[in-house]
């Protein structure tokens, strides 16, 4: 699992300006919304914003965490090594199931405020 979303990390890579300036820039429209005094023009950017935001979030942390994952231990590496390896992929394992979930509740969560946001 930890091998894909490297490979995923390392594919997309490229993105990562890309997910910066739109983080910033959604960040930027929920300030600004969340500041301007008005009625409902500035209130239906709340959502779009929030979700932009989190949505850069979410990219940001997948190219930053899993960018580098170590290679399997091998045999003739030393003991220590081998532990020390064996633990920090453990770890990325559990941040994996971590991030995997969390996409899947911000996927449910995007449809959800998409539908306020649609009957807003």
């Amino acid at each position: 699992m930890i091998e894909k979303l490297g490979r995923l990390s390392e594919n997309l890579y490229w993105l990562k300006p890309l997910v910066y300036i739109s983080g910033v820039a959604c960040l930027s429209l929920f300030f600004y919304a969340l500041l301007m005094v008005g009625g409902k023009e500035q209130d239906a950017l709340l959502i779009p914003s929030v979700l932009g935001t989190i949505w850069s979030m979410l990219f940001i942390a997948l190219l930053s965490i899993f960018s580098n994952i170590p290679q399997k231990p091998v045999a003739t590496d030393k003991f220590l090594r081998r532990i020390k390896i064996r633990f920090s992929r453990a770890m990325l394992y559990l941040v994996g199931l971590v991030f995997i979930s969390v996409s899947f509740a911000l996927v449910v969560l995007t449809f959800r405020f998409i539908k306020v946001w649609v009957s807003y």
